[in-house]
């Protein structure tokens, strides 16, 4: 019997158990540090956290009524949640472009703009952690090949970014800015022909969707990723309410 699992996630975390992260050097229990890489398992879903700065209120994700808000403290730390980075069968969560058809769907809550810089839903390429995604602006540039519906938070403005080859173009959406305290979905594709569309709530985006840097170069293994930073102003507001990835 072939142990291979279907590449496909799906996380509520409105209802899942609280758990808490560990080490993965250790396997012990998350300690703040910077640089650190933890990893924990929800509803059978193993994913992977790296803390950019010293992330004082890990070593969990603190539970609320909307879902589980992100681990970061008042300073300008940053966060980047990953599946599929560790080989093997235990994270088959790896996506080849220009040969599957993949897709990533989070619904989030952000319950005060001002107190955070970015979020960002997407995928990068399968490679070692950037440690420095502590800002909005490196958010951006780091990881070449990547594609990412993004925000600045303290604004709420919604853009994508697409890179290939370490170049970097960045689109605005149709639609409206996030504001504080409503939950929304966003969504990205890639087709089997490298191709990113963008979703808010189910609705595809015109502009996003027309941007002239959508087509991906193939042959690239991308993982999904999550990621957040700080801006010193206070104590972290994005809570993830559902989470799905997997081929199309």
């Amino acid at each position: 019997m072939s142990l291979t699992r279907k590449r496909y996630s799906y996380v509520d975390f409105t209802s899942a158990e609280q758990v808490p992260l560990f080490a993965k050097t250790t396997h012990a229990i998350a300690t703040p540090a910077n640089t650190q890489q933890d990893y924990f398992r929800v509803d059978g879903n193993y994913f992977e956290i790296i803390q950019n700065g010293q992330n004082d209120v890990i070593p969990d994700f603190p539970r609320t009524i909307s879902g589980w808000k992100l681990p970061l403290d008042q300073a300008t730390d940053g966060i980047e949640i990953t599946q599929g980075i560790v080989a093997g069968v235990a994270t088959p969560m790896k996506f080849v472009t220009g040969t599957d058809a993949f897709f990533i769907k989070v619904k989030f809550e952000i319950t005060t703009l001002a107190n955070l810089a970015h979020f960002g839903v997407g995928f990068r390429e399968l490679a070692a952690y950037e440690a420095t995604l502590t800002t909005a602006a490196n958010a951006i540039t780091l990881y070449d090949e990547k594609v990412m519906m993004k925000t600045v938070v303290t604004s709420g403005n919604v853009s994508s970014t697409t890179s290939v080859g370490g170049t970097d173009v960045s689109t605005v959406a149709t639609g409206t800015p996030i504001v504080s305290g409503t939950p929304v979905t966003w969504e990205v594709r890639v087709s089997a022909a490298r191709v990113c569309t963008f979703y808010v709530d189910g609705t595809a985006d015109v502009l996003l969707n027309a941007g002239t840097a959508n087509t991906l170069a193939t042959g690239k293994t991308l993982i999904p990723s999550i990621s957040a930073c700080g801006n010193a102003t206070g104590a972290s507001s994005i809570e993830l309410v559902t989470y799905e990835c997997g081929l199309l």
